[in-house]
């Protein structure tokens, strides 16, 4: 399977007891959360309620966590299980996709990162043991 971010449970700690509880984690620069859905609940403090919800994607797509356009905020892409072809949003809103893109093959892994220093994420691939990384 492809590498990416997606929505699920998570675990917190109540007392003494560790209890799941359905949440939206997001771990950016290549961590994978196990999960469902294309819903987004987003809070800049440590509240229960979320300032931001929107619907991206699809229920089965594969997310990705990365500062696309060096704005210093990072926003989402994703891609199907069974596609190469990515699609950015450069905003934390419902809508089509800012762009979309082929790259690597449908079963690479993908990698998010600022590769070269420039304050724009990009991606790079894992094919085996073999990398492809690029800047743009």
């Amino acid at each position: 399977m492809g590498q990416g971010l997606r929505r699920g449970w998570t675990a917190v700690v109540v007392g003494t007891a560790l209890v799941a509880a359905p949440t939206t984690t997001a771990t950016a620069k290549g961590g994978v959360t196990e999960g469902w859905g294309s819903d987004f609940y987003l809070s800049d403090t440590f509240s229960s309620e979320a300032g931001t919800v929107y619907t991206y994607g699809g229920i089965a797509d594969y997310f990705y966590v990365g500062d696309w356009d060096g704005r210093g905020q990072d926003t989402l892409a994703y891609r199907t299980a069974r596609s190469n072809v990515l699609h950015v949003r450069n905003s934390h809103t419902s809508g089509d996709p800012d762009h979309s893109f082929a790259y690597g093959r449908p079963g690479d892994r993908l990698l998010v990162g600022d590769w070269d220093g420039d304050g724009v994420d990009t991606l790079a691939v894992r094919r085996g043991s073999e990398y492809h990384v690029k800047n743009s």
